[in-house]
């Protein structure tokens, strides 16, 4: 064994996981996905933490800055994710009118 095993998956292994939580969000509790949650915010930002969220969708979503959103997941004791310092700076850096321009889509 080289250690690489433990990681490998086939392709058809990987689609039958991928479908599976496909049906896994349709059809079960997805209410962590629903602002009205009170594990919403948590969620959001681990979403951003996990790479399954941009940082521009997570300010959006919550309707914070990018700097708030990182101040937020050090107080929830989210790990950031290794690109954060360029994402903030990127989100910081766009007009107020380019973001509204994202959330009207």
């Amino acid at each position: 064994m080289t250690g690489f095993e433990a990681g490998y998956m086939s392709d058809e292994e990987a689609v039958s996981c991928i479908l599976k939580a496909i049906e896994l969000f349709q059809n079960g509790d997805n209410c962590h996905f629903k602002p009205e949650h009170p594990e919403y915010e948590r969620t959001i930002l681990e979403g951003w933490s996990a790479g399954a969220l941009s940082l521009l969708i997570v300010t959006i979503r919550l309707g914070i800055s990018a700097k708030e959103t990182v101040t937020r997941m050090r107080t929830w004791g989210i790990e950031l994710p290794y690109t954060a310092d360029r994402e903030v700076q990127y989100v910081e850096s766009l007009p107020v009118r380019r973001l509204r321009s994202h959330v009207d889509r």
